[in-house]
C-alpha cells in the first residue's frame, strides 16, 4: 500500500477551512432549517462524496464492520450536536469550541486506545485551543463578541416614533416569542435578533405594541411614559379608530 508523503498539510488546511465554515453556512444559508435537517443533509451529501472518491479503497474496509459502524455513528452524532450548538450558542462559540477541542480530544483518545503519548506539538495546540476558547468566552461576557446568528431589519425607526433610547434595549414579539432589538434605532430601520424565531421570513410582521407589549412596557425600556410613546407615533402608521 502506497502512502502519500507530500501535500498533506494543504489537505488538512483545506479541510479545516471547510469544516470551520459549516456553522456560518447554516446561519446564512439555512437559518430557518432545523439542526436535524442540516446535519442529515450534510451526512448524506458527505457520504455520497466519500463513496465516489474512496470507492477504490473500499476493499480495505472488509472485516472492519464494527469499526466502520462506530465511526459512522460518531460522525452522525457530531452533526446533530454541532448544528444544535451553533443554533443555541451562535456561530463563533459553536465553531471555535468544536475546532478548539479537537486536538485535545484526539490526543487523549489516541493515548487511551494504546497509541503513543502526545508530544510537544499536541501540547502546544491544546494550550492554544484552550486559550482561544477562554478569550472568546471572556470577550463574550464583556460584550466584545457578537454571537447573534440571524438579524432581520424592520421598516420602523425614530421617524415613526420609536425612541432612539431603545437602541440595544428593547424587544419586539413574533408569535408570542421575544426578539431583541440589536444595534441602534435609525431613522427608518431597526434590526432585531430573530435567531430564536425561525418562522420569521421576509414580509413577516413583528409586534412592537400589542398583546405581548403594552405602551407602558415599551416606555419603561425607553425611560419615559406610555403617553409619550403613543403621542410620538408617526404619520406613516395606519390608524384604525374604534368606538369606545
Amino acid at each position: 500500500m502506497s502512502v502519500r508523503t507530500s501535500g498533506g498539510a494543504w489537505d488538512v488546511a483545506a479541510a479545516a477551512a471547510l469544516w470551520g465554515s459549516t456553522g456560518t453556512a447554516q446561519a446564512l444559508g439555512a437559518s430557518h432549517a432545523p439542526p436535524l435537517g442540516v446535519g442529515a443533509a450534510r451526512v448524506v451529501l458527505g457520504g455520497m462524496l466519500l463513496l465516489v472518491i474512496g470507492r477504490r479503497g473500499m476493499a480495505t474496509l472488509r472485516g472492519r464492520a464494527a469499526a466502520v459502524t462506530l465511526a459512522g455513528l460518531a460522525v452522525a452524532g457530531y452533526q446533530l450536536a454541532f448544528f444544535s450548538a451553533v443554533r443555541g450558542t451562535g456561530v463563533a462559540v459553536g465553531t471555535v469550541v468544536a475546532i478548539g477541542s479537537a486536538p485535545a480530544l484526539t490526543g487523549a483518545l489516541s493515548r487511551a486506545l494504546g497509541g503513543p503519548a502526545p508530544g510537544r506539538r499536541w501540547l502546544l495546540t491544546t494550550v492554544g485551543a484552550v486559550a482561544g476558547v477562554a478569550i472568546l468566552a471572556l470577550s463574550r461576557s464583556a460584550g466584545g463578541v457578537d454571537t447573534v446568528d440571524t438579524v432581520d431589519t424592520a421598516g420602523i425607526g425614530y421617524a415613526d416614533g420609536l425612541h432612539r433610547s431603545l437602541s440595544n434595549n428593547a424587544k419586539a414579539f413574533f408569535d408570542g416569542r421575544p426578539v431583541p432589538l440589536v444595534g441602534r434605532v435609525s431613522m427608518d430601520l431597526t434590526t432585531f435578533d430573530v435567531t430564536d424565531a425561525p418562522g420569521v421570513v421576509p414580509g413577516a410582521w413583528l409586534e412592537i405594541i400589542g398583546p405581548h407589549q403594552t405602551p407602558d412596557d415599551l416606555a419603561a425600556a425607553a425611560g419615559t411614559n406610555g403617553y409619550e410613546v403613543l403621542t410620538s407615533l408617526g404619520r406613516r402608521f395606519h390608524r384604525i379608530y374604534t368606538p369606545a
